[in-house]
This record gives structure tokens, C-alpha cells and sequence, in this order.
């Protein structure tokens, strides 16, 4: 029954009185009419008689759900739509829903709050028969209430108690528990390797659904750990390589404490084969691995082991899409199953300075960071003293472009900077990334140029003390002097044979694997696949020039780098140890006997090989300050000059050797070896050079007074000439050819020389490649000549001014330019003069009318313009002039460079390989014909698609369906810029065909099946659609999709 409290006042008396309906539970509504007489209290008599209605609405007693309260069935928990006083164990009866057959009721307890109730059913549940209610099966739960029954259906889904799951799948969205494998709907959340090896309660339905999932309480260890056996007491334990602490296995099954299992996460990619019995009888002693999680048992033995072995350790620098990098160090993760404190996490938890540990194979990466910063205290042999501990650095590295080993060197460079560092532990607690400021190695370096060969026979290398020692004797640079050194080959840190060379060209650092060159990159570059250089040694035979590489690797061969005219640069320690040791020998390969000086001058490039590799040529320009050394072997004496003040020549009759080096397409050195009979004087001109003229005097007789250049980027004065040089007739701005005397201290030639190009127009620039596309040519700048850059300015008149110009301002250069290459050497610019001309040509006309207004779009669909964004390379924009205004010329560049045409009023936006990309600048240039001038600037944005419907969930149908894609600017995408036509899917060979009104219809003679994918772009999206169930047959319903947009 429901009772109900109603008010009521009592007319004239300002009183209220309560009155009290209680109606049966059988109707909805329960209406009466209350009859109230009111007596007067002192005699008794009737006053009035009162009526009031009072209608009461009645809560029908409903079953929300029941569920199965324990593994066997025993206990059932109903939940009730209102608050129940009281429940008998008559008042519930639980039947099968297809038999009718009733279970017995053996107890009820009603909840406090009475909305729920506990069932226990008649059975006893250690008998190992199931009496109670079975697992997929539909029950019929009834409870009845004052004559009222309320009834429901409930489903018992099957469960495994206390089961560990064996294997995972993300993918497929599937865990296996025991002989099971079950599928994890949406609507649960797994994390697949924190779930891995776990202990669950798990129930599920007829088509093996998860409908509930419990994690039963465990204690979770993570480490690396090693497996040891004990035979003296029978027992195998893991011991946590950081700690030290054990973890023995469980050999024998006691209730719920089970024996030790032992899933392999890495045994194959991206999944696992299963557990296996790991006890005593199975361990394998001593085995190691890199990353373990054991879970463990209630009396602390493991229960179950999830490991993975031969994990590569990657201290991040910064994360690129899927890939992890460091310097020219790569790793991708693309695939991964990513763990980080044992949970799974996305690539982008990963942060700069993180240590990932991997395995390739199993595509298994572990996040585990175990830092700490402090002072270096100490550096020991393989050791160093950190936080008042020792440890070793055996396993440690540190990046540096690459990963290199933490040598003692490295490390005694961090104690001499006197920061602190950053020491990275692995889970196995050693040492495995040391990171610092290293403080600057005390070292110099001497350059010689050899006047002495190898001989052997104690004239070369040679034992001195026990140890092979190399002579070294040549023409040092810097002190002018001839100079001896022996260099004990064992106390060598590094070799470096032929700095510029190829194939057998290689460099050897100490603690370092062998360097191969790298002509792109022009320098040495570690190879990790060749052999690690511990040591230098004595070669094959007493004083053969050789050193040896470790004591089991092949010779080097230094002899052939003892040469006269060979190069040889030495390194000293601060203690002048010698320690470094570079050869560089090129025979010149372009001088021929004679080698006559002045045919060099008259040839003006030089080419060259390597003796150590004798296949690469290399070419390079001569210029005024190229070094000359002339050697004498039979005097032992050098001569140094400069090309252009050569003051010898080699005799028409002789051949001596010759040697160039060359560097960034210039000579720095000439070598030239012989006796004193081969060279003879030289008292020709000097070699000529060029510049641009800044300004030209004559005297009176006409011979030059005054001569002001730019000459490799400088200004420079000449005032002392040759009668040669009377009647030279120079305009400002030109290019002079300036021929000195072989001192230099007077000019013996001028004359005009033309540019190799005119009034031409910067076309390209690149600043990191040191090039500029002048027209149709690209030039480079060679910084080591110094090339001439310079701007022409008009003054006052018709005068006309020439300023300095950098290279840089040659990116948004507008004006028209002239360029002088080197005379032999294409692609490289000796001067370039920029006019005063602007570029004209088809970026520019006349355009004529009074129109107001300033710029407007064409207005077609084809063409958006928003806040000065212009998007969609196909069409044009449309110039208005200014208001009475004539148009003497339009220019349009595009990142400082003329490109595409301006045509009657329209500029038409460049389309192939000219087409505007994201980003780019335009800029209009306007000259009216009263010289006022107007610019405008835009920024081309390209166009990107966005869905209509954000949501994911989107369904298709087979017959057909739709999704619209507009722009950024609120543009529809259609048609052939979908690029949706005929997509195929990879796992059944059923295809989509796309209309251009983006209606999805399937073909293909095969239904599609669940979990078949096609995918296709939208310009910079991609749409994956995927069939989340197939067309059934029987009920005639077509298959269904879901889509995802990325």
C-alpha cells in the first residue's frame, strides 16, 4: 500500500489540519473523497461538515535488472524501481525462461535502503556441480509485493575466475584467458600491455563478448632481472639487476597460489606465443632480460612473468612523426607498442631527453628515464666517481651528431669543464648515457709541407727505445721554417690519411669505429659497421712505415704520405705530445712537362688527384694570394710566395714534380718539388686579376694617375702605372683586367673585359648553398676568392655611383644584374654588378582607365581572398588603379622573384612547376606614370579540406551514401579533387566507386566482409572507411560503415 499526507484549511477558523490517504498498490491512481465534521468543543455541537478530494498517485513496483552475485551461479542481486519494507523468501521465484522449470530460494536479504536484494539459491557450491543458474541461459526473476508481481528476464553471461591473460591483441581488440580468446567491446577499456599477465575475473556472452571485467588485486613488479637456479635447495629466482632483490617461482599449485608461468612479449612483432610453466625444472640458469613485469602470487613468489630480452637503449633528442631522433641517429616507432610506468601510451608522450628502450623485432618500446645531475668527482681507467659512488663506463655514451662511446678522454674533458652532468641509468642499474660540458682540449697543430721522403733504413720511420717511430721533416707555414719531428706511432690518438680523398682515403680515432669520407658532406664520417680503433701498434716488419691497426687489424700505410711535397698537419697535446696525424697528398694532374709557371697563369684552373686514390679529380681556381712553395731537395730549402708575385719559373727543359690542394673549388697550394737546376727566374708580369671600376683619372698625356676598384669585395687605390697603360679608356661600373709587375708594386696592364651575362634577372637564391640563379644559370659564391659584389646608384646628373652590395640583398634583388664568371671554372661568379634598372619584361604592363578602389578578386568559385590570403593557384587577381591615375608599369614578384604574367588588368597566378606554394609572398609593384608608386602584398595559403560532420560515426550503407568536404575558406571540394575513384580494399579485393557528388557506391561480386578498409584522400585528409558488419542474407539487412578522418 501507499499512504500520502494531505493539508487542508478549515474555512473561518485560520486553522489547518493534516489528514492521512492510504490506497493498495494495485491501481495507478487511487481518487476518494474525505468527509470531515467539526464540533464545537464546549457543547459539543455540530459546526460544519467539511468535503475535500484527494487523489493519490501510486509508484507500480518494478525489477530494474538482476545479475549473477558469485562464479557459480549461487547469488543473484535484483534491483527494484522503489524502496521495499520488507521481502520473504515466498515472495521471489527464479525459473528458467525456456523450460518454466522454478530454482529453489534458500534465502533472501533485503538491502537497507530496500531498493536491492540479495538471492541466495537452494545448493550447496562446493559440491562442483552447477544447481543454481547457468551460464548462457535466460532466467525469469519475479517479486511479489501487497498482491502486486513484478517481473523481469536476465541473461547469465559465462566467467573465468581468477584467469591470467596470455596474449593481447590491439588490433583485433581481443585478450586470451586460458583456452579463450574474447573480444573487448568499446564500451570496456583495456589497456593491452598493462592488462598482459594480469590476473582477471572476466564474464562474457555467447559470442564470446566481454560483457564485465574485473582485475583481481595483484602486486605488480617492472625491472630487468636476471634467472638463477639454487641446487641445493631446489629453487630458481628472478634478481632485480638494480636492486638486487629476489623473486622465487612458484613450483607447486596451492589453492589460489599458482605455479610460476613465463609469458615471452618478445619472442615475435607486435604479439606474444603464450605462457609457458616456468618453475624450477624449466628455468633456464642465468638467462637475462632487459624489461620484465612479474606479477605476483599471494604469498610474493611470481605467478606470472611477462619479459622482453635484447631491448637497444635511444636517449631522445626530439620526436619526428613515429620517429625518435637524436642528432643523425634514427629510430622509428612507427607500429610500437609503446609502455611507459606499464600503462600503453601514443609517441607523443615521449618528451625530449627520455631514454626508449626497443626491441625491433617484437616492436616493443619501453619509456623508462632513471636520471641524475650532479658534480663528476673523479675520472678513473673505465670509471668516474659520481654522487659519492664509483661506477664504470663500460656501457655508457653520449650523443654527438651520433652515439659514441664515453671514453676516458670524453670523460676527463666533463671534469675539465666543471659542470655538472647528467648521468642515465638503465633498469639494469649501469651507466648507459653520461651528458656534460666538456671543457676545450689543450691542443695545436703544425702544417708542413715535406722536403724529405720515406727512405726506410733508419731515414724514415725507425725503432727508437723499443718503439716504431715515424720521421716527419718539412716547411712549417706558420714559423717559416724548416722543421724535424719524430713521432712514436703508439702514443697516436688519430690518423687521418688524405683529408680530401675517396676510396682508400679513412680516418682512425681511438675509441672510435673506422671514419669512411663523405663526398657530399665533404668530411669524415663514423662507420658503425667497420671496426672499432683501440689501438696503434708496431707494423709487419721493423721501420716499414706501417702502423698496425689493434693488435689482430690490417697495416696503415704512411709511407706513401712521406713524400716530398706531401702535406702532413700534427697534432700536439698541452703537454706538446703528439698525438694527431694527417697525410694529404694530390699529385697535380693538369701540368704536364714543361711545367712552365706561365702557362699556369694562362690556364687558370688546376686539377688534381689523390696519390692515396688515384681515381678522383678534383678542379680549382687560381687566384692572386694562391701559395706557392718551391722545394729544393738538393739544397733543403723552401720557397714561399704568392701566385702573383712569383719571382721564379720552372725550366722549359725540366720536370719536376708538381702538387695542388684544393679547397672549395679554389688552389690554395701549389707545391713544386725538384732540384736546384729545374727552376729558373721569372721577370714576367705578375698574375692579373679583375675588379669593378669605381672611378678612372688620367694626366694629361693620357697615361692613368688614378685607379679606384672593388677588388674581391675591397676598394682599392692603384696610382703608380706603366707607359702600357696610356690611352686605357675605363667607364665607372665596368670590369677592368688589372695586370700588376711580378713585386706588385706597379700596374703594367689595363684593360676592359665584358661581362659573361647582362641585364639579367635574379631568378633564385639559395643562402645555404651560397648560389644565386642569375636568368637561366645558377652561379655559386666562393667565399675563399672573395667575389665582388656591387650596386650601380645614379647621382646628381648623369653621374653614376658604385656602393658595396652583399649577397644576402641578393635574394629581393628587383634590378637588373651582370655577371663575370671565372674564365674557366662555369658556375662560379667572380663579380656581379646589380644596375639601377628594375626588371621589366612579361611580369609587367600598361594598364590605363579612372577606375577607383585598390585590389579585387575576380569573383568566380574557382578563387578565395580573406584578410589578404589568397588561395587556389588556378585564377587570377585584378589590379584597379588609383583614381585618375595612368599606369606606366606593373611588376608581380613571388618571394623577391618576377614570376608568372600580368595580362591587360588580370595577373594570372603561375600554375606547374612555377605553381604558388603554401606561404609564398606576392608582392604588386605599381609605378604610375607621374612616378607615385603603390605596393601590395599578399600570402598565398593552399587549400585544405575539412569534413561538414566532425563525427566519426558517421554510417554508410551499402546502396549509397555521402560525405561533403568543404575548404578552410568554406568552399565545397568535389570531383576529381576528391581523387575518390575506384578504391580497392587490401583485404577482400572489394571495390568503392566515388561520383563526383561523393555518393560511396560498393561493386564488386563479393559482399564486403567486417572489418574490410578502404582508404582514399581528400587533398591533404585521409578518409578511411571500414565495414563494421557484413550484409546479411537472411534478414535481407546491407552492410554497414563506419569512417574516420585524419
Amino acid at each position: 500500500s501507499t499512504t500520502v499526507k494531505k493539508a487542508t484549511k478549515i474555512k473561518g477558523t485560520g486553522k489547518t489540519i493534516a489528514l492521512k490517504v492510504t490506497c493498495p498498490d494495485k491501481v495507478a491512481n487511487y481518487k476518494n473523497t474525505l468527509k470531515v465534521k467539526v464540533y464545537n468543543k464546549k457543547n459539543n455541537k455540530l459546526v460544519k461538515t467539511l468535503s475535500k478530494k484527494a487523489t493519490v498517485k501510486v509508484t507500480v513496483l518494478k525489477v530494474n535488472s538482476v545479475e549473477t552475485a558469485s562464479t557459480t551461479g549461487k547469488y543473484l542481486v535484483a534491483y527494484f524501481n522503489k524502496s521495499l519494507k520488507t521481502l520473504k523468501v515466498a515472495d521471489v521465484t527464479v525459473r528458467e525462461k525456456d523450460t518454466d522449470i522454478m530454482k529453489g530460494v534458500e534465502k533472501v536479504t533485503l538491502a537497507s535502503d530496500g531498493k536491492s536484494a540479495t538471492i541466495a539459491l537452494v545448493g550447496d557450491e562446493t559440491m562442483g556441480t552447477n544447481e543454481f543458474v547457468e551460464k548462457n541461459k535466460d532466467y525469469t526473476f519475479s517479486v511479489t509485493q501487497n498482491g502486486v508481481t513484478a517481473s523481469t528476464t536476465f541473461h547469465v553471461d559465462a566467467v573465468l575466475d581468477n584467469v591470467t591473460v596470455t596474449r593481447t591483441n590491439a588490433a583485433k581488440k581481443t585478450i586470451t584467458v586460458g583456452d579463450w580468446t574474447l573480444n573487448v567491446p568499446d564500451s570496456i577499456t583495456v589497456d593491452y600491455e598493462e592488462i598482459l599477465g594480469s590476473t582477471v575475473t572476466v564474464w562474457y556472452n555467447e559470442s564470446a563478448q566481454i560483457t564485465k571485467l574485473n582485475n583481481v588485486d595483484k602486486k605488480v613488479v617492472y625491472g630487468a632481472f636476471r634467472v638463477n637456479k639454487d641446487t641445493a635447495t631446489q629453487s630458481a629466482y628472478f634478481t632485480d639487476l638494480a636492486t638486487g632483490e629476489k623473486y622465487f617461482t612458484q613450483d607447486t599449485e596451492n589453492g589460489k597460489i599458482f605455479v610460476t608461468r613465463l609469458i615471452n612479449r618478445g619472442s615475435a612483432a607486435g604479439t606474444n606465443a603464450g605462457q609457458v610453466v616456468y618453475n624450477y625444472a624449466k628455468v633456464t640458469d642465468g638467462a637475462e632480460y632487459d624489461y620484465a613485469k612479474l606479477v605476483l602470487n599471494a604469498n610474493g613468489t611470481v605467478r606470472e612473468a611477462v619479459v622482453v630480452d635484447d631491448m637497444t637503449n635511444f636517449l631522445v633528442d626530439e620526436v619526428k612523426d613515429q620517429t625518435i631522433v637524436n642528432g643523425a641517429e634514427k629510430q622509428s616507432l612507427k607500429d610500437y607498442s609503446i609502455v611507459k610506468d606499464g600503462k600503453t601510451v601514443a609517441i607523443t608522450a615521449i618528451q625530449k631527453g627520455d631514454v626508449v628502450s626497443f626491441n625491433s623485432v617484437a616492436k616493443f618500446a619501453e619509456v623508462y628515464t632513471n636520471k641524475q645531475t650532479g658534480k663528476l668527482e673523479n675520472v678513473y681507467a673505465g670509471k668516474f666517481g659520481f654522487g659519492g659512488k664509483t661506477y664504470e663506463t663500460k656501457y655508457a655514451a653520449y650523443p654527438n651528431g651520433y652515439f659514441y662511446g664515453a671514453s676516458d678522454d670524453y670523460m676527463n674533458a666533463l671534469l675539465k669543464g666543471g659542470k655538472d652532468i647528467t648521468v642515465y641509468f638503465g633498469r639494469t642499474g649501469v651507466v648507459i648515457y653520461i651528458l656534460g660540458e666538456q671543457g676545450e682540449k689543450e691542443t695545436s697543430t703544425k702544417t708542413l709541407y715535406l722536403i724529405k721522403g720515406y727512405a726506410g733504413n733508419g731515414n724514415g720511420a725507425y725503432k727508437d727505445k723499443g718503439v716504431e717511430v715515424l720521421e716527419v721533416k718539412g716547411y712549417n707555414v706558420k714559423s717559416q721554417k724548416i722543421e724535424t719531428y719524430l713521432v712514436p706511432v703508439a702514443s697516436l690518438e688519430t690518423i687521418t690519411l688524405n683529408a680530401r680523398g675517396e676510396a682508400k682515403a679513412a680516418k682512425y680515432v681511438i675509441g672510435k669505429c673506422i671514419y669512411d669520407y663523405n663526398a657530399t658532406k665533404e668530411t669524415f664520417v663514423e662507420n658503425t659497421d667497420k671496426a672499432k680503433v683501440t689501438s696503434f701498434g708496431e707494423g709487419a716488419a721493423t721501420n716499414d712505415g706501417k702502423v698496425k691497426l689493434n693488435s689482430d687489424g690490417a697495416d696503415i700505410n704512411l709511407k706513401d704520405g712521406i713524400k716530398a711535397g706531401a702535406k702532413v698537419t700534427l697534432t700536439f697535446d698541452k703537454n706538446n705530445k703528439i698525438i694527431g696525424l694527417t697525410e694529404d697528398y694530390c699529385k697535380d694532374n693538369t701540368l704536364t712537362a714543361p711545367a712552365d709557371i706561365t702557362k699556369l697563369a694562362e690556364q687558370v684552373t688546376l686539377s688534381a688527384k689523390s696519390e692515396i686514390n688515384a681515381t678522383t679529380e678534383i678542379s680549382g681556381q687560381i687566384t692572386a694570394d694562391t701559395k706557392v712553395y718551391v722545394i729544393r731537395t738538393d739544397k733543403g730549402t723552401v720557397n714561399e710566395q704568392t701566385f702573383a708575385t712569383l719571382t721564379e719559373k720552372v725550366d722549359a727543359s725540366k720536370t719536376p714534380n708538381s702538387y695542388a690542394w684544393i679547397s672549395n673549388k679554389v688552389v690554395t697550394a701549389i707545391v713544386l718539388v725538384g732540384v736546384n737546376s729545374d727552376f729558373v727566374e721569372n721577370a714576367e708580369n705578375g698574375t692579373p686579376f679583375h675588379g669593378v671600376v669605381a672611378s678612372f683619372t688620367k694626366n694629361t698625356d693620357g697615361t692613368a694617375k688614378e685607379l679606384q676598384a672593388y677588388v674581391q669585395g675591397e676598394l682599392k687605390t692603384y696610382t703608380v702605372f706603366a707607359e702600357s697603360t696610356k690611352n686605357t679608356s675605363l667607364a665607372v661600373g665596368s670590369v677592368v683586367r688589372i695586370t700588376p709587375s711580378k713585386k706588385g708594386d706597379k700596374i703594367n696592364g689595363l684593360s676592359s673585359v665584358g661581362f659573361t651575362a647582362e641585364n639579367k634577372a635574379v631568378k633564385g637564391f639559395d643562402a645555404t648553398e651560397g648560389t644565386v640563379k642569375i636568368d637561366d644559370t645558377k652561379y655559386q659564391m666562393v667565399e675563399a676568392v672573395n667575389p665582388t659584389i656591387v650596386k650601380l646608384v645614379k647621382g646628381t646628373g648623369a653621374t653614376i655611383e658604385v656602393t658595396p652590395y652583399t649577397f644576402a640583398e641578393l635574394e629581393n634583388c628587383k634590378y637588373n644584374v651582370n655577371v663575370l664568371q671565372y674564365a674557366t671554372l662555369a658556375g662560379v661568379a667572380e663579380i656581379i654588378v646589380v644596375t639601377d634598372e628594375l626588371v621589366q619584361g612579361a611580369a609587367s604592363t600598361t594598364v590605363s582607365g579612372n577606375r577607383a578602389g585598390a585590389i579585387t578578386v575576380v569573383t568566380d568559385d574557382a578563387i578565395s581572398r580573406k584578410d589578404d590570403i589568397i588561395a587556389n593557384n588556378a585564377d587570377a587577381l585584378k589590379f584597379v588603379p588609383k583614381e585618375g591615375k595612368l599606369v606606366r608599369t606593373i611588376t608581380v614578384y613571388v618571394n623577391g622573384f618576377t614570376k608568372g604574367t600580368f595580362t591587360g588588368d588580370k595577373y594570372t597566378l603561375p600554375t606547374g612547376a612555377e605553381e604558388l606554394k603554401d606561404g609564398d609572398k606576392i608582392l604588386i609593384h605599381v609605378l604610375y606614370a607621374d612616378e607615385d608608386k603603390e605596393e601590395l602584398q599578399y600570402t598565398v595559403q593552399k587549400r585544405k579540406a575539412t569534413t561538414v560532420d566532425a563525427k566519426n560515426e558517421a554510417p554508410f550503407t551499402s546502396a549509397s551514401s555521402s560525405v561533403t568536404f568543404k575548404d578552410q575558406f568554406g568552399a565545397t571540394i568535389s570531383g576529381p579533387e576528391q581523387a575518390m575513384t575506384n578504391i580497392t580494399c587490401a583485404t577482400s579485393g572489394v571495390k568503392l566507386t566515388v561520383a563526383t557528388d561523393g555518393k560511396l557506391t560498393l561493386t564488386g561480386a563479393d559482399n564486403p566482409q567486417a572489418n574490410d578498409s578502404y582508404e582514399f584522400k581528400v587533398l591533404d585528409k585521409t578518409v578511411t572507411i571500414k565495414c563494421t558488419a557484413a550484409a546479411d542474407a537472411n534478414t535481407s539487412a546491407p552492410a554497414t560503415f563506419s569512417y574516420e578522418v585524419k
